[in-house]
């Protein structure tokens, strides 16, 4: 009997041994896991952040070159209004000098 309880000893102690170092690697992944998932969402949130801080300097961007293509748009409007008015004085002078012409001749 002593001499059967002798590797059924070894055995459980052997058991016992790879059980804890089973339990060990065990923890070790999930802790690994952990701080994985833990640097990945770190990383998730920095990227939105920097994302998000890029969509309202383009926003901002945006609404400048908006406000510059109204201030464009009213010059050119202007210009428009002028040209017509110097176009106008310009036939109004050439007919009357067609009328001098033909009161002349």
């Amino acid at each position: 009997i002593i001499l059967m309880a002798f590797p059924i000893a070894i055995f459980g102690t052997n058991f016992h041994t790879m059980y804890e170092e089973w339990k060990e690697q065990v923890n070790s992944a999930k802790q690994k896991q952990k701080d994985e998932e833990q640097r990945l969402t770190k990383t998730t949130v920095d990227l939105l952040l920097a994302e998000t801080s890029q969509i309202y300097k383009l926003q901002a961007r945006l609404q400048e070159l908006q406000e510059e293509a109204e201030e464009c748009h009213r010059m050119i409007a202007e210009h428009l209004v002028a040209m017509n008015e110097l176009l106008s004085s310009a036939f109004s002078i050439e007919s009357q000098a067609t009328a001098v012409d033909n009161i002349m001749y």
